[in-house]
């Protein structure tokens, strides 16, 4: 059967938006369900739309084949890395980081979960990436609950009684609790002991990151209780580790003090580690062990980290590759290149600034990004020569922008102005998520901006699957 065409669908809704819902009092309502909910960053619920993204299954096939195809990539990238020291040398790693890299882990994937950032062609099926995340890949809950307060809404009911519909929810929370538990059960296994019937589970953060989302993590850990499982939110700076080798935490940001921690979801990126490298070394002691199974080991710091973008066309990765996916990388991955390197044509990089931004190999939200778009020719070499001259905690990259994608949306900011809001064109980056190598869901950051993500004006939409 044919899929209904993603912009009728989203026609359609916007239809019953005006029927249902003239004077918008339905979009005050969904902004007070926000502020009841735990998605909140930057000391306001979080900003999303009034309209879903609305998708069909053509979408749903293409988007769930783009990031399996990625994830097998970066699973032979980090499987080479771990085997041979030789392609080791292709990343610009400081020497902790490849020891963290390298320490042993029971947990049986090496890359069991991520978010795959794009932005997705609706008409061609064709995804350009924008960044991988395999640590902290968060979003769940700010998708959750935008899910929720839409749902409540005149439009959204009028919609999904004349269309089928279905979300990832229950994929993104309880299908993740399920699979960390199964690489739990196969860690155990791996090391010779058998599973504990109550397991302790700690997930590790660290409250220097940006906004750390506290609220989704007790989301988590509440389903893991449900699993049978005691489950804490401890800051990584907070373990002790003793002789008799126990990982505990007595003073954790969420939950019960925990004596005895059978197993770690990594829910903090190595830079914060380094950030704070004495006062995580009791943790760090213990992940060094792989006693205690760490899900989300920190080999995947080699997907997380930017440089990945620069490398993907190197020989040495090329040769790891089936021709399928070689020309998924060629299609889907911009040029990519370090700023320093002696091969980049500075002058070409500067004399066209619509054409590249710049951004730091590892750091997240967009902190130290540079959208050439936004500034003049003489600030924008004055931009490149900065980052080359000062390349701050990480090495700077210069990639080829990607053509923003749109989608209609209805802003929603809390303010007075929501109710008469018209609708606009929002660019849209798309994440895939990705548990234990299956298509697991989306999560849809959208602004009206090059910075798609700037915490200022960005919004986020759930998005709605429909027959």
């Amino acid at each position: 059967m044919q899929s209904v065409d993603n912009q009728a669908l989203t026609s359609q809704y916007l239809a019953l938006v005006e029927q249902t819902d003239p004077a918008g009092d339905g979009r005050g309502l969904a902004w007070e369900s926000m502020e009841r909910g735990s998605a909140w960053a930057l000391g306001h619920p979080a900003y999303f739309s009034y309209v879903p993204r609305l998708l069909n299954r053509t979408s749903r096939d293409q988007l769930a084949a783009i990031a399996e195809t990625t994830h097998g990539i970066l699973e032979k990238v980090i499987r080479a890395y771990l085997d041979d020291p030789a392609f080791c040398t292709l990343f610009r790693f400081d020497p902790r980081v490849h020891e963290l890299i390298m320490a042993p882990n029971a947990c049986p994937d090496i890359l069991p979960y991520g978010r795959f950032d794009c932005f997705f062609n609706e008409t061609t099926g064709q995804a350009r990436f924008v960044e991988f995340n395999a640590d902290c890949s968060s979003g769940m809950n700010k998708t959750r609950e935008s899910l929720l307060a839409d749902a409540a809404s005149a439009p959204a009911k009028a919609f999904c009684e004349a269309c089928a519909t279905e979300s990832d929810i229950d994929e993104l929370f309880g299908g993740w609790v399920r699979d960390f538990l199964d690489l739990y059960a196969g860690a155990c296994e791996n090391l010779g002991r058998a599973r504990p019937e109550h397991p302790t589970i700690a997930i590790a953060v660290c409250l220097d990151a940006d906004d750390v989302p506290l609220g989704e993590l007790a989301e988590y850990a509440r389903l893991f209780a449900q699993a049978g499982c005691a489950c804490s939110v401890c800051d990584v700076r907070d373990f002790a580790f003793d002789e008799n080798g126990r990982l505990s935490c007595e003073n954790p940001l969420q939950g019960e003090p925990l004596r005895a921690v059978d197993a770690v979801w990594r829910f903090c990126i190595v830079v914060d580690l380094l950030a704070h490298w004495d006062e995580c070394q009791p943790f760090l002691d213990a992940m060094r062990t792989g006693d205690i199974p760490l899900i989300g080991g920190f080999a995947t710091q080699l997907v997380h980290d930017k440089q990945l973008f620069a490398l993907l066309r190197e020989p040495a990765v090329q040769a790891l590759l089936t021709p399928d996916e070689r020309a998924f990388v060629e299609a889907s991955v911009p040029f990519t290149a370090f700023l320093d390197s002696p091969n980049l044509d500075l002058a070409a990089v500067k004399a066209d600034p619509a054409r590249w931004v710049i951004k730091p190999t590892d750091w997240y939200d967009s902190i130290g990004v540079y959208v050439g778009a936004e500034y003049s020719p003489e600030e924008w070499a004055d931009v490149v020569d900065r980052c080359r001259e000062q390349p701050g905690p990480s090495p700077y990259l210069v990639q080829e922008f990607c053509a923003i994608e749109t989608t209609p949306v209805v802003p929603l900011y809390g303010t007075a102005a929501d109710a008469t809001a018209s609708v606009q064109e929002y660019g849209c980056l798309t994440g895939t998520y990705v548990h234990r190598g299956r298509f697991a869901g989306l999560y849809n950051r959208l602004g009206p901006n090059a910075l798609v993500t700037d915490d200022a004006v960005c919004i986020v939409s759930p998005t709605l699957w429909c027959d």
